[in-house]
């Protein structure tokens, strides 16, 4: 039987939890977020930028944004030395 979204599936390693700061006039931003989270945290972050009411602004919004990047695993590719078929 294969695990559904609410079983775990055992085995499979964790994903890494990644935290970001931003600290910047006054104000601290912090972040914890998984691999699999860096899409939906970007897009909490674009939400913050357009918000008045939020101090992180589209400058800050674009360094979380390229910080995340650097943080998630580059998807692996196949060894260039082994013929295709």
């Amino acid at each position: 039987m294969a695990p559904t979204s609410d079983q775990p599936t055992y085995g499979a390693p964790a994903p890494a939890v990644h935290r970001l700061l931003l600290q910047r006039d006054g104000h601290r931003w912090q972040f914890q977020f998984t691999s699999d989270d860096a899409g939906a945290l970007n897009r909490r972050i674009a939400e913050l930028a357009v918000d008045p009411d939020a101090t992180l602004d589209h400058h800050d919004a674009r360094m979380l944004e390229r910080r995340i990047a650097r943080m998630r695993p580059e998807p692996s590719s196949p060894d260039s030395s082994v013929p295709t078929t």
